[in-house]
Formats: C-alpha cells, sequence, structure tokens
C-alpha cells in the first residue's frame, strides 16, 4: 500500500511541476514580447532620426510662424477688399447726393425766375 501511495504523491508532484512550468514559460513569453515591441520602438525612432534633415527640422521650427505670416496676409488682404468696398459704396452714396442737389438747385431756380 504505501507504493501506491508514493505513486500518487509523485503523479500529484509531476502535476503540479507542469504547472509551474507552464505559467514560468507564459512569464517569460510575455517578457520577451515586451522587449521587441520596446527595440522596435527605438529602432523606429533611431530611423526617423536618420530621416531628419536640416531643411525638415528648419521648417518643423518655423512652420508656427509661416502660418502666422499667411493669416496675417490674409488679414490684409480681406481688410482691403473691405476698404476698396466701402470707398466704391461712398462714391455712389456722393454721386447720389450730387444728384439731389442738382435737382433741388434746377427746382429752385424754376421757382425763383419763372
Amino acid at each position: 500500500m504505501k507504493k501506491k501511495h508514493k505513486k500518487k504523491t509523485r503523479k500529484k508532484s509531476r502535476k503540479i511541476r507542469k504547472r509551474k512550468k507552464h505559467k514560468l514559460r507564459k512569464k517569460v513569453k510575455r517578457i520577451k514580447i515586451t522587449k521587441k515591441t520596446k527595440s522596435l520602438r527605438t529602432s523606429k525612432q533611431l530611423a526617423q532620426l536618420k530621416k531628419l534633415t536640416v531643411k525638415k527640422v528648419l521648417s518643423l521650427i518655423l512652420q508656427p510662424f509661416v502660418k502666422l505670416y499667411e493669416d496675417f496676409k490674409e488679414k490684409r488682404k480681406l481688410k482691403k477688399l473691405k476698404q476698396i468696398n466701402f470707398e466704391r459704396k461712398e462714391k455712389e452714396r456722393q454721386i447720389k447726393e450730387e444728384e439731389r442737389l442738382r435737382k433741388q438747385i434746377k427746382e429752385y431756380c424754376q421757382d425763383a425766375f419763372p
């Protein structure tokens, strides 16, 4: 009977060992995956650094200033257009006023000198 008992404990101990090994393997696989992703990230970053040129760096740095200048130009252009439109309307108003005055003078002259 003692032999049978020993065999059972052996089987249990083997199962436990297998479980532990299996758990260890899972942990090892996870660690390997994370290391690979980190190395991939760094390699991608290095590749991006290699692609950088002076021209690209300057364009990246000057990009906000370029955008500001373009916005400024656009505003200035709109302001000029508004000014032109205002002047055109003002001329039309002035012409109408002059015509009105001419009519008034004509009527006054006709009434005064019949």
